[in-house]
């Protein structure tokens, strides 16, 4: 099954990018909801949570407004609650991510707005980052969540940007007419074929225009995050043999049907080869 990462900085509107995906047909997980529902009353994350910022905490129940104020005024705070809340939060999402499997789902996107520093930046099929201009995003914040524009600010500031994480970037600058179409489009041109290749095991759909430096280290990079062992060389990759296939399947890459190497990127947005060789001819 195609994981695809769904993120972009808050009033970017990947919310709205993930209710597209969702109608396109795309198993979507929200890791915000599921964050919320682990600060739920009786979970342990709650106690947690009272036993550093007790004013936040009332009968139980998390005061969340009063609890962002803390976190987001406080980058030390926010590490802190990220460490309560992220492992629950990601042990259920794996869960869920199991079940869209095993019901036959072929793509499915995890909506996070925290995609950059989560140690999970290289652990999706592609990251696909939803943009937009810092001004359109403050008044977005003030119209649709009544924020102040000191209190987004801060919210925008505590985040770290996902733009040098992104193999699709999708700009929501304009109406969410243009949004709906630059996302359908990402469907079709590349998530759906993305995960059709990964199904059949083979690339049968994509362009074969040669990487850019971008594209080649991202996929250098989560090939490395589940352990092959990866470096670019030339246009291509190099790993030494033997190489993991299923890592190398988590990693997005299919076997190679011609040519040399052993393994071909299933992304169809351009060919990115994957070739093994002896440990001794790394360099």
């Amino acid at each position: 099954m195609l994981t695809v990462a769904l993120t972009g900085g808050i009033g970017s509107g990947k919310s709205s990018a993930a209710r597209i995906l969702e109608d396109c047909g795309a198993g979507v997980l929200s890791l915000d909801d599921i964050a919320r529902s682990v600060l739920e009353p009786g979970r342990e994350a709650v106690a947690e949570v009272a036993g550093l910022w007790p004013g936040v905490v009332r009968d139980g129940t998390v005061d969340r407004r009063a609890l962002a104020d803390v976190v987001f005024a406080d980058p030390a705070a926010l590490e802190r609650l990220n460490g309560i809340v992220h492992p629950p939060t990601w042990r259920e999402a794996r869960r869920r991510l199991a079940g869209l499997e095993a019901a036959g789902c072929e793509a499915a996107v995890v909506e996070l707005a925290l995609l950059a520093g989560s140690g999970r930046e290289d652990a999706f099929h592609g990251n696909v980052v939803v943009e937009a201009p810092f001004g359109l995003r403050i008044d977005r914040l003030e119209r649709h969540r009544g924020m102040s524009r000191e209190a987004a600010a801060a919210r925008m500031d505590s985040q770290r940007d996902p733009l040098p994480l992104a193999d699709l970037v999708v700009d929501n600058g304009g109406s969410p007419a243009e949004l709906e179409r630059r996302v359908r489009d990402a469907w079709r041109d590349w998530l759906r074929p993305y995960a059709s290749n990964l199904l059949r095991g083979e690339r049968t759909r994509g362009d074969d225009r040669r990487p850019s430096r971008h594209e080649l280290g991202r996929a250098v990079a989560r090939l490395n995050h589940w352990g092959v062992g990866a470096r670019r060389r030339g246009d291509g990759i190099v790993a030494p043999a033997p190489v993991d296939r299923e890592a190398v399947l988590r990693a997005g890459f299919v076997p190679a049907a011609e040519g040399p190497a052993a393994f071909v990127s299933a992304s169809p947005a351009c060919r990115i080869e994957l070739s093994t060789v002896r440990d001794g001819a790394m360099g």
